[in-house]
């Protein structure tokens, strides 16, 4: 089986020999997992409960890109192991190991605080594989727990328990769901005995090597781990990394798009299709559908997800938090081939239900209220609510506050003083 779909471009290999201690140690750490994996439920009754929010926020966190083994975590294993494919993204840089208290790499922070420490868009290289790995770190502590329930301890030790990092968790997670079930030919012509387990396991195995490629593209990892860490920020059911890692179909389905994004530019008939053969699938099984030629920026949420769509010439920027049955469309009006969905800018919050079609620009920390009816542009800093209708502080632009939040989203959907407002119609 090819380590990659033949679809997918060849990329220039950088081929890094490891030393004879890393690799020792990679062996080791391998040893280790498999030997935690394998003991009964007694050995994980015995570690700490699960772990709070709360308690997240209050704990020390180690210095992971110090360690070589964090360092492997980020890396793909095709590298790790020192095998080329077809293939294969360069290796992150090293994190910069010197301590500083107000460098990212550096400090010892909090859970939290580490992740608001954590840049969308300037955290260089090394910061975004440090991160991954301190993710995968994490992902790795819950699942333990995870595994201490029958119900669930297959799927922590297939989805985390089990992998190397965080690129390999992630398309093994995505690949078992995305592979189809209805495969042709999923029935022998000798009586009724199924053979669909095996067709389903190869085209896995196909998909599993093509997300894993695409996630390991640097880019993507980036926009990956920002999805991640404002997942966790924005949404206070977050207990962990596990539940938006295993079980946020919004992340999943954003996770899907990433991927069918990287296929669909690489250009050609057979990309196209199995960019949007992703495309149905996510839209089947996680009720999200985004065309792969649409471009969407680092660190987006959608949260509960279900209902949202994105057209193909829509443009969605960094830092924004989408509800269920959001449609970012067009108005059905011809364009020609030119752009036909919106532009949505930085730290923008969009309500449930809400419709926002056309052409048009959604300014940067705009929020656009549940329901709400947009077919004109916003300015900067506005909130819109019902049809066209613009809430602006008088006097005022309200400015994005510092943070990895980019704007406080509970002060726009809680009590808003008449006073401090003035509601005006869109021309």
């Amino acid at each position: 089986m090819p380590s990659v779909l033949p679809f997918l471009p060849p990329a220039a290999v950088t081929q890094i020999p490891l030393q004879a201690a890393f690799s020792t140690l990679l062996r080791a750490r391998s040893i280790t997992t498999r030997a935690l994996a394998s003991r009964p439920s007694s050995f994980h009754s015995a570690l700490k409960p699960w772990q709070t929010r709360a308690q997240l926020a209050g704990r020390t966190v180690r210095q992971v890109g110090s360690s070589a083994s964090s360092l492997a975590h980020s890396m793909p294993p095709t590298q790790r192991a020192g095998v080329s494919g077809s293939m294969v993204v360069p290796p992150p840089p090293v994190p910069n190991l010197a301590k500083s208290t107000d460098s990212f790499s550096g400090a010892e922070l909090p859970f939290e605080e580490k992740f608001r420490h954590f840049s969308f868009t300037k955290s260089t290289d090394a910061e975004v594989a440090e991160m991954s790995a301190f993710v995968f770190d994490n992902l790795y502590e819950e699942a333990l727990q995870m595994a201490r329930s029958p119900l669930t301890e297959e799927m922590a030790r297939r989805c985390i328990l089990d992998r190397t990092c965080l690129v390999d968790s992630l398309s093994t997670t995505l690949a078992a769901k995305l592979a189809p079930t209805d495969l042709p030919g999923a029935r022998g012509r000798q009586g009724s005995q199924p053979v669909a387990p095996l067709l389903r396991c190869k085209h896995e195995g196909y998909l599993r090597d093509t997300i894993r490629a695409a996630i390991s593209r640097r880019h993507v990892l980036r926009a990956v781990v920002s999805d991640i860490v404002k997942s966790f920020n924005v949404d206070p059911c977050a207990d962990g990394l596990l539940q938006p890692a295993l079980f946020f179909k919004g992340f999943h389905a954003l996770t899907t798009y990433r991927v069918a994004h990287v296929i669909w530019n690489a250009g050609g008939p057979g990309n196209a299709a199995a960019a949007l053969m992703l495309q149905s699938r996510a839209a089947e099984i996680f009720d999200v559908d985004i065309h792969p030629a649409a471009v969407i920026g680092n660190g987006v949420m959608f949260d509960h997800a279900s209902g949202i769509v994105i057209g193909g010439t829509a443009v969605m920027g960094n830092d924004l938090y989408v509800l269920h049955g959001v449609t970012l469309g067009a108005t059905g009006k011809p364009t020609g081939g030119s752009k036909r969905h919106p532009t949505i800018g930085d730290r923008v919050v969009i309500g449930a239900g809400s419709t926002i079609l056309g052409d048009i620009t959604v300014g940067d920390g705009c929020v656009v209220g549940a329901n709400a009816l947009v077919t004109k542009s916003v300015p900067a800093g506005g909130t819109v609510v019902g049809v066209n209708k613009i809430m602006q502080k008088q006097n005022e632009t309200r400015e994005s506050s510092a943070g990895i939040y980019g704007h406080d989203y509970r002060m726009a959907v809680r009590g808003l003083r008449k006073e401090d407002w003035a509601m005006q119609w869109v021309p």
